[in-house]
């Protein structure tokens, strides 16, 4: 099974004849920069060197992204009270229904930056693209709500994320997942395939940077991992390990 745990499983990642971002292969090496996946910015300045996910990107879509990823890797930063920039955070102060008070971050898509980093995942441990429009269900490891007039209305939790982190968190003890283990240990990728009744093949996936689901307000939401699923309708990666079945799926 394939897993990326060492240094030397790191280098050869650097050598990917595509861009994990748009799925296109690279024809012109000047075009063709590195990327840290997550940002460099997440981790502390000994954690950066200890042999980071680095992949090749076209420098197009790598420039795309590269303010949101610097906001991103401070927002994981303040884990660890790295506060150099966190001026690119906007953080304002909020209140539940029931007068709970708290700090609100705004302007994030933190679904899609995930996303991105598991389409980076995707492409280095089975050495193939993921197409960049692929359906993705994603929970993070921060509550989120809507906010009306200085309240905020959580998000209902959906109860699908907890299967997903059960089939993942089995399918570990029986190990039968695809891992990623970088940045000195403090990034943690898991990841198990199971085919739906209908088909398409389904990815369960479990992400982990710094244990980051402890800077969500676990008092009044709960502690929550950061889970979810991805699907590839046309085959199951050669590359891939497929777990073992739960429960039935359907997409």
């Amino acid at each position: 099974m394939p897993q990326i745990v060492s240094q030397r499983d790191a280098r050869a990642v650097k050598k990917l004849p595509f861009c994990y971002v748009c799925g296109n292969a690279f024809e012109n090496l000047e075009a063709v920069t590195d990327d840290h996946v997550p940002p460099q910015t997440a981790f502390l300045p000994e954690d950066r060197e200890n042999f980071p996910l680095i992949l090749p990107t076209h420098k197009g879509c790598n420039h795309t992204f590269s303010t949101e990823d610097e906001v991103f890797g401070q927002l994981i930063g303040l884990g660890h009270e790295i506060e150099k920039g966190q001026d690119r955070l906007k953080i304002y102060d909020g209140s539940d229904t029931v007068g709970n008070t708290f700090a609100l971050l705004g302007d994030l898509d933190l679904h899609g930056a995930i996303q991105r980093w598991v389409m980076a995942f995707h492409a280095a441990l089975y050495q193939e693209p993921l197409p960049p429009l692929t359906k993705f269900s994603t929970q993070t490891p921060f509550p989120s709500g809507t906010s009306v007039n200085g309240m905020v209305i959580p998000d209902p939790d959906k109860p699908q994320f907890r299967d997903y982190a059960e089939q993942v968190e089995i399918n570990a003890q029986l190990g039968l997942v695809d891992r990623i283990s970088a940045n000195n240990g403090n990034l943690h990728y898991q990841c198990c395939w199971q085919q739906s009744d209908d088909g398409p093949w389904l990815a369960f996936y479990k992400l982990d940077i710094y244990a980051w689901s402890k800077l969500g307000d676990s008092k009044n939401f709960g502690s929550r991992p950061c889970v979810g699923a991805y699907a590839t309708p046309g085959h199951l990666p050669a590359l891939a390990t497929r777990g073992t079945e739960l429960w039935s799926v359907r997409t």
